[in-house]
């Protein structure tokens, strides 16, 4: 790599030829310079190329993400209106006349049951009338009709009340009690745990048979058609 390289300029009108001398070492420090900055343009390129993609990626996968949840918020905004009109549709079906309750007893019995306590299922088979002046519902039946307990628990009343004549309470637990009135005859005395579609009284008598059915949390009165499985 010792010498020198020569570069002549030659002029076209015959003046004097211009020489330069380049020693070696500078050519090849040149080249090597070069080539690694190629080196490093191709990386680059390459690189770029990569970020790009993973860009293009990112944007379609939040793109997606976006989608999924306008999906989801609908399904919610569906859930809520289908559970809206069900309500609406059974309260609506009260005012205009007497709707057929469902069979008292539509879950699986059994020890290992989930929400097994909870007040699910409708107390008796009969027609839900309008004229209850109380929260709870009022159901017409023939006399002696099976009364069920609603939910798993502990028999805490069972006698006479001024405003529920012959009546039975089940504690539940966690604040949810239940009322059941206007019987003809009560089977299970207080302190007797009772399972999920036990049948604890007859239907009462009198010129109009019914059931009172109520459902109170903590102590206050609640709907029972809010989460009565129908």
């Amino acid at each position: 790599m010792r010498g020198n390289y020569s570069i002549m300029i030659l002029p076209s009108d015959g003046s004097r030829v211009i020489v330069f001398k380049i020693g070696r070492w500078l050519v090849w420090t040149l080249l090597i310079l070069g080539g690694i900055l190629l080196v490093l343009l191709v990386g680059v390129g390459l690189s770029y190329n990569h970020l790009w993609a993973r860009s293009e990626r990112l944007k379609e996968v939040m793109a997606e993400n976006g989608r999924l949840r306008a999906t989801l918020e609908r399904l919610s905004l569906i859930e809520r209106d289908l559970r809206d009109i069900s309500l609406f549709r059974n309260r609506l079906s009260l005012l205009l006349g007497y709707p057929s309750v469902p069979k008292a007893d539509p879950l699986p019995l059994g020890n290992d049951r989930p929400l097994a306590n909870l007040p699910l299922i409708w107390p008796m088979e009969g027609w839900v009338t309008a004229e209850s002046s109380r929260v709870g519902l009022q159901i017409v039946a023939q006399k002696g009709s099976p009364v069920r307990s609603t939910g798993d628990g502990v028999v805490t009343f069972a006698g006479w009340r001024e405003d529920l004549g012959k009546a039975i309470i089940i504690d539940h637990q966690n604040g949810w009690t239940t009322v059941y009135g206007h019987n003809s005859a009560l089977l299970v005395p207080e302190g007797k745990r009772v399972k999920r579609g036990t049948v604890i009284a007859l239907c009462g008598g009198g010129f109009s048979p019914h059931l009172y059915y109520g459902v109170r949390r903590n102590g206050v009165e609640v709907d029972p058609r809010e989460f009565l499985i129908r």
